[in-house]
């Protein structure tokens, strides 16, 4: 298989994820510089080392969390970022998910 052969849609989904994940990271290094009370709250998360289960949830909440209000203005930036590209990889998701389903009607 050559990779010309893979998908848009495939690709598509691995620069958006890849997108998710490198935001993910330069906000928690952000975190831990500016804000290390709510960094250790989270677990002290890092995208392969120390990722448990419970941190990744202690960090997708964080990020949804409407309520919380950052006192940095790279905190806010990065954080708009990343919540940004989570939605868009997780319409992305619903989207391929419908087509292929389409494909069975």
């Amino acid at each position: 298989m050559k990779l010309a052969d893979i998908p848009f849609e495939i690709w598509m989904g691995i620069l958006i994820t890849s997108g998710y994940l490198l935001s993910s990271q330069i906000l928690l290094n952000i975190l831990s510089k500016f804000d290390p009370d709510l960094f250790n709250a989270l677990g002290s998360p890092h995208i392969i080392w120390n990722s448990t289960p419970r941190n990744n949830y202690l960090f997708s909440k964080w990020i949804i969390d409407i309520s919380y209000k950052a006192n940095h203005e790279k905190i806010r930036f990065w954080r708009i970022i990343t919540q940004s590209l989570l939605m868009v990889s997780l319409s992305w998701m619903l989207f391929m998910v419908f087509t292929f389903m389409s494909q069975f009607h």
